[in-house]
């Protein structure tokens, strides 16, 4: 039985390690050892700049592993040109901190936020979202 869970608990290692390697092009990703908390930074370094909409799409990828969606407890995606929450961000329900400072995000998802009970800390600065509407938290 030691030995099943020592394995379960190596796969999904393995698997948020192969998430990780999922990173959008033009991004760094950066795991924690405790697999808790996934930094994000998406400034240039000299890359082509990743527009919105493919953007979004490879972070939902890479956020929607069933091992981050269980585990990931801080969240850091920063200096991209996001213009909104990405949806797989909306489901990570152990979430106690989410930095999307320094992107270009607009508006917020109406129902995202009430969803993440365990949010502790929100960091949006530096975006460009102008009005938030009623029942966003």
């Amino acid at each position: 039985m030691l030995l099943a869970l020592a394995l379960f608990s190596l796969a999904a290692f393995v698997d948020a390690i192969g998430n990780a390697a999922l990173c959008p092009k033009g991004c760094n990703c950066q795991l924690t050892s405790s697999d808790t908390q996934l930094y994000v930074d998406c400034s240039s370094r000299g890359l082509p700049e990743v527009d919105d909409r493919n953007l979004s799409h490879q972070l939902d990828v890479l956020l929607s592993s069933d091992h981050f969606v269980e585990h990931l407890t801080s969240l850091n995606i920063t200096n991209s040109t996001l213009s909104r929450v990405p949806a797989s961000v909306c489901n990570l329900l152990n979430l106690r901190s989410l930095n999307l400072s320094r992107n270009s995000i607009t508006e917020l998802p109406d129902n995202c936020f009430t969803k993440l009970t365990k949010l502790e800390t929100l960091s949006m600065k530096w975006n460009s979202i102008v009005v938030l509407q009623d029942g966003l938290f």
